[in-house]
This record gives structure tokens, C-alpha cells and sequence, in this order.
């Protein structure tokens, strides 16, 4: 089984509101190892943050161990 890119739709449905659709290779990509055509999940999802650049400070949470930013 194989992902067919045009045909790959995803969303995220909140309880109340509008569903938020996601644009397969740019807002997300899947990879169904069980090879199953479908997987229904339960899950809550969690904000983590915004990122901070501040080189006043000499902060930069883009920044990696090495102080490089990859893109």
C-alpha cells in the first residue's frame, strides 16, 4: 500500500467550529506502516509554543546545539 498524494486528504475537527483542512506535503505527511486504508485516532493535541528569536538576549530556540539554523 502506497500513499496517492491527490487523493490523500486530511483535517482536524474540533469539537465546535469549522474543520481545519491540511494540504498533504506541506502541512503534513503519513506513512501507514500497518498498511490499513484508514486509522481513526483519539488524541488530545498539545500547544507547545511559539519560538523565540532574540539576539539581545542571545536566544534563538531555531537555532541548533551548534548555534546553526537548518532549514
Amino acid at each position: 500500500m502506497h500513499t496517492i498524494e491527490d487523493r490523500t486528504k486530511f483535517s482536524i475537527v474540533p469539537a465546535s467550529g469549522a474543520p481545519v483542512e491540511l494540504a498533504y506535503g506541506s502541512d503534513i505527511v503519513s506513512n501507514d506502516q500497518a498498511g490499513q486504508a484508514t486509522a481513526d485516532l483519539d488524541a488530545p493535541i498539545v500547544f507547545v509554543g511559539y519560538g523565540i528569536h532574540a539576539p539581545e538576549y542571545n536566544w534563538n530556540d531555531y537555532a541548533g546545539p551548534d548555534g546553526t539554523i537548518s532549514i
